[in-house]
């Protein structure tokens, strides 16, 4: 005999298995995520977040985090070296120059021995406390070195450049704009440096080029951007005669590099263009962000776009390209589940290769070395052995 109604015990039975189901299913994708990166596993680096760019010089990582620490990490092992603590979060880059590890911590450029973890010397561009944001808006500009001379940026439109040896700044310049806003001063990008010409840009959608000679501004040009703030906010890269760079602008255009005009305009108005561009022949390679979340391949001759692929999270990273073809790009989710992925496309048409679900996912750029993948996420650096990935 059919019965014709439930009671609402029998209801709520029900009720309570479906949600029980739903937990299991979130459990379960969540062991998922973390079985996929631990398969190939090779070693983890516990600390707190890390939103730079693994450094590795022989058999030595160096990395800092938001903890404030920055670590000397045995490649082979995931053992710490050394730690040396810094008065704010570390959103730079390091780079290594002879016995010394240099990094940025606020607006202070440190020195430490490589070795050793001491401090050498360090140069503080500014008193003033530096302002700290979240991960997407705090000052990721990561020291570049030219002629035995180390130059950073802060986030008063300053660049400063620091004699290796001694740890005395030997060049200055500071932009000569008039924002109404105090925070548009800061120089988030990473300089690039050219035939003794510095390249930078600001949070006021300013690019400038500044002779390293005499310190003397040779153009400064605003960056088109009518939806988005214009800041500039990834590393600059020159190629030939050309600057590239990403920001937040929905119009992504190259510069020329001895006039500062734009050669051409690629455009994506339901996004913003912040990660840093690479190349594939006559391409460059850029991601996006929020809403449209696609990676491009766009013609460096006039900006026509190759291809996109849709993906998950947002790119504010450096993506690297490996045998020749595979580029190598990771999102985050910072307003969502913080699960980010780890993709590995094919260059020539954009399909997918494989990919890696990152838990806790940051801005960290992944580094693929010959026998693994470095990369950092909310709760340490990750060493993955990426080959099974791609083959």
């Amino acid at each position: 005999m059919a019965i014709a109604n439930q009671s609402k015990p029998t209801k709520m039975i029900i009720k309570m298995k479906k949600e029980i189901l739903f937990l299991f299913l979130i459990c379960l994708s969540n062991l998922t995520h973390a079985q996929v990166v631990e398969k190939n596993l090779i070693w983890k680096f516990d600390s707190e977040a890390i939103n730079c760019t693994p450094v590795v010089d022989g058999n030595t990582v160096f990395i800092g985090s938001m903890d404030s620490l920055f670590y000397a990490i045995n490649i082979e092992s995931g053992k710490e070296k050394w730690r040396y603590a810094t008065l704010y979060p570390i959103t730079s880059n390091a780079v290594v120059a002879g016995d010394l590890v240099l990094f940025r911590s606020g607006n202070c450029l440190l020195a430490l021995n490589k070795t050793t973890g001491e401090k050498v010397w360090e140069y503080t561009s500014t008193t003033r406390p530096p302002t700290i944001g979240t991960p997407t808006n705090y000052n990721h500009s990561s020291p570049v070195i030219n002629n035995g001379i180390v130059y950073f940026a802060d986030e008063l439109g300053q660049i400063n450049g620091i004699d290796l040896n001694s740890g005395d700044r030997v060049f200055y310049f500071k932009t000569g704009m008039d924002y109404e806003r105090e925070s548009d001063y800061c120089i988030a990008s990473t300089p690039a440096i050219a035939d003794n010409v510095i390249y930078f840009g600001d949070n006021g959608a300013h690019m400038f080029a500044v002779s390293l000679a005499d310190s003397t501004e040779l153009w400064s040009q605003k960056v088109y951007s009518p939806k988005w703030d214009g800041s500039v906010v990834s590393e600059v890269v020159v190629k030939d005669s050309t600057l590239y760079f990403g920001g937040y602008n929905n119009f992504f255009s190259p510069l020329n590099r001895f006039t500062g005009e734009p050669y051409w305009s690629f455009q994506d108005d339901s996004t913003f263009l912040p990660s840093t561009p690479v190349f594939y022949k006559n391409n460059v390679i850029v991601g996006s962000t929020i809403w449209s979340k696609k990676i491009h391949s766009l013609s460096m001759s006039d900006g026509t776009e190759n291809w996109n692929f849709k993906a998950k999270g947002i790119f504010f990273v450096k993506p690297q390209i490996i045998n020749d073809s595979i580029l190598v790009i990771s999102s985050t989710e910072p307003f969502g589940n913080k699960v980010g992925v780890l993709y590995f496309l094919n260059c020539e048409d954009g399909t997918e290769i494989n990919k890696i679900n990152i838990p806790n996912a940051t801005e960290s750029s992944p580094v693929c070395l010959e026998d693994g993948l470095l990369i950092g996420t909310g709760d340490g650096l990750y060493f993955i052995d990426y080959r099974a990935y791609i083959r």
